[in-house]
């Protein structure tokens, strides 16, 4: 199912639940994650929130934000209205 993953750096604590949930997520050096999708952020590079989207691995990212103790890791899905209008629902 094609989702968006979104990581809310600022607020991680580098526990490494989502490394061990997700193969989507790696630890930087600094002692966060990271999408490995988008590399290691800037700012270690100093961008705060990450975005990808994916077509696979609906359930491991739905795993990885339960994990998560901070909530930092959202997940979503796009859907349309009865009136054909897209959105987007936040699963988690």
């Amino acid at each position: 199912m094609r989702h968006k993953l979104i990581l809310d750096r600022k607020n991680c604590i580098g526990c490494n639940a989502c490394v061990v949930a997700s193969k989507s997520f790696d630890m930087s050096p600094m002692g966060k994650s990271y999408l490995k999708e988008r590399g290691i952020p800037k700012s270690e590079t100093g961008e705060e929130v990450q975005e990808i989207f994916l077509e696979e691995d609906f359930e491991s990212s739905c795993s990885a934000a339960e994990s998560c103790p901070t909530s930092c890791i959202h997940v979503s899905v796009k859907k349309k209205s009865k009136k054909g209008e897209e959105f987007e629902e936040k699963i988690i």
